[in-house]
C-alpha cells in the first residue's frame, strides 16, 4: 500500500530537489549550513502538547520579536507592544521517515507558523491569532493534526536546521 502524500511543496525549483532523509539531516546538522534548505518525507506519530483537546493549542501560540529574539507567552487578551512583535504558532512533532520506520528512533520536528495572512500558514484558512480567541478554529486545526497522525500519512515538507539543530518547517510547505 502506498503511503498518502497530504501536503506538498510550494517553491517549484525546491520541490523537484532529492528528498533527504531525516537520519542524514540529523547526523550532518552541525556541519551543514543552516540556510540549507531540505525536502523530506515523513509520517507524524506524536504531539508535543499538554492534552488532545483542541484547546491545548492555545498554549502552542507566543508572541515573538524579531529585534530581540525573545518570545513570550500570548493568551486571548495579549497585543503585540510594536510592529517588530509578530504572534507565532510553534508546535513540536515526533516524526518518523523511511530511513527510520523500523525503528524506535524519533526525529522531532518543530512547526513555527508567523503568518498572518489566512491562507498562507500551515492551516490554510487560519492565523495564530484565530487558535488563541475561536473554538471552532482550534477545532479544525486540531482535527488536521489527528489526520496527520493517522496510519500512512505522510507530509512533503521543506525543512531548515536553525543553529541549535532543531528542525523547522519552512514556510515553502
Amino acid at each position: 500500500m502506498h503511503p498518502v502524500i497530504i501536503s506538498q511543496i510550494t517553491d517549484h525549483d525546491l520541490s523537484w530537489k532529492p528528498v533527504s532523509f531525516l537520519s542524514r539531516v540529523n547526523e550532518e546538522a552541525k556541519t551543514i549550513d543552516s540556510e540549507q534548505i531540505h525536502r523530506v518525507r515523513f509520517c507524524i506519530i506524536g504531539l508535543k502538547l499538554a492534552s488532545n483537546s483542541p484547546d491545548a493549542l492555545k498554549d502552542c501560540v507566543r508572541i515573538y520579536d524579531t529585534k530581540t529574539g525573545k518570545s513570550r507567552v500570548a493568551d486571548a487578551k495579549a497585543t503585540l507592544k510594536g510592529k517588530t512583535e509578530t504572534f507565532v504558532f510553534s508546535l513540536p512533532l515526533y516524526v518518523k521517515d523511511f530511513s527510520n520506520l523500523h525503528s524506535n528512533q524519533v526525529n522531532v520536528i518543530h512547526i513555527c507558523d508567523s503568518s498572518s495572512e489566512k491562507g498562507k500558514g500551515f492551516f490554510p484558512g487560519l492565523t495564530p491569532q484565530d487558535l488563541l480567541k475561536n473554538k471552532a478554529a482550534q477545532t479544525k486545526a486540531m482535527a488536521a493534526l489527528t489526520m496527520m497522525q493517522k496510519f500512512n500519512v505522510w507530509l512533503e515538507a521543506s525543512i531548515s536546521v536553525n543553529p541549535d539543530g532543531h528542525m523547522i518547517i519552512t514556510n515553502d510547505t
